[in-house]
């Protein structure tokens, strides 16, 4: 169980505690043995990350009545305590590199002109899979919302990507200028990027239909994208 953080969120404790029960009801709902589940919190916030655990919100309580406070333990990647030799050299799937990249390195401009093959190192190991492709569009037009890139350097970017990728990338920047606010409703593009970012927050698909005014199918339909990343 993947949870992403971009800040340093003091409550997230009950949020996972409430993801494991919602897990195990189900299996309980479909009369499945109860799977082992790791909840993992990845985080790519400025600040250092406090690990709490949820008796240290119940501080106030004597050692009676906190054994009765549920206890568990979490994962947790800080992408702050990488290097970026340290990811590049991780022997991990090819689609949870590039996110970890992006996360890490996605809001910084210098970074991305100069270095965005690195941001989908080894990109072409999925780009041919639909799952890959999906993710790898949504993955760019995230990148190009989030830094504000000047037009005089976006050839720069472009041309450090492998030939397949840059094709494909410059076919989609076109695309995304060349299509009406209207248009661009209808496929979703937008939101799809502020889908991103508030699922990468934390926010659950029920409150992000909502906000955005949009079908919860569509947001699941990204969240299933980004847990297929895992």
């Amino acid at each position: 169980m993947l949870e992403h953080k971009s800040y340093n969120d003091s409550d997230s404790e009950f949020q996972l505690l409430g993801y494991l029960h919602n897990g195990w009801q189900k299996d309980l709902k479909k009369r499945k043995k109860r799977r082992f589940i790791l909840p993992i919190i990845l985080y790519h916030g400025t600040e250092k990350w406090k690990k709490k655990h949820i008796s240290e919100h119940f501080s106030y309580l004597d050692e009676h009545f906190m054994q009765f406070i549920p206890k568990f333990e979490y994962v947790l990647i800080d992408l702050s305590q990488f290097s970026e030799s340290e990811l590049l050299e991780m022997q991990i799937d090819a689609i949870v590199l590039n996110m970890a990249m992006l996360l890490k390195f996605g809001r910084d401009e210098h970074y991305i002109v100069n270095h965005i093959d690195r941001i989908f190192y080894r990109a072409q190991e999925y780009f041919d899979i639909k799952t890959g492709e999906n993710f790898w569009n949504i993955s760019f037009v995230y990148l190009l919302n989030i830094v504000n890139i000047p037009d005089d350097k976006l050839d720069n970017i472009f041309e450090k990507l492998p030939k397949p990728i840059k094709s494909k990338a410059m076919t989609l920047y076109e695309s995304i200028l060349n299509k009406g606010r209207q248009e661009a409703q209808q496929e979703g593009m937008q939101y799809a990027v502020e889908i991103f970012q508030l699922l990468l927050d934390g926010q659950t698909p029920e409150f992000i239909a909502k906000k955005m005014n949009v079908k919860l199918d569509f947001v699941l339909k990204i969240k299933q994208l980004l847990m297929k990343s895992k």
